[in-house]
């Protein structure tokens, strides 16, 4: 059976497509309990930490691409929008060492390069 596979970049866009989607941070923090919690009585076993290792589950660089995925133009976008553009810098610099300097980067630059920001 031949299996007819789609391009990467078509992958990728339905991906930037659903991660902007409104609601998407609720589903995206159920993954990242689902995927980081572990549930045990009173002594963690093997079996217990089994479900780390399925193919169900999403490895830490899959996270973190949803992550950058949703944190994207849209949604610096409308916080700018709602909170204005000052109120958002003063959010990235009171979290700025707490936070990858990538992400800041990221935002910043977002932020500073956009003309329909207020």
């Amino acid at each position: 059976m031949k299996v007819n596979a789609r391009p990467e970049s078509e992958i990728f866009n339905d991906l930037v497509k659903l991660c902007t989607r409104q609601g998407f941070a609720h589903v995206l923090s159920f993954l990242c309990m689902k995927n980081n919690m572990t549930r045990y009585s009173s002594v963690i076993t093997v079996d217990d930490l089994s479900h780390i290792y399925s193919p169900d589950y999403l490895i830490r660089n899959e996270l973190a691409i949803l992550i950058g995925l949703m944190v994207s133009n849209q949604v610096i976008s409308t916080l700018a929008q709602y909170f204005g553009k000052e109120m958002v810098l003063k959010s990235l610099e009171a979290y700025k060492d707490r936070v990858s300097q990538q992400l800041f980067t990221t935002v910043l630059n977002y932020l500073n390069h956009t003309k329909n920001v207020a």
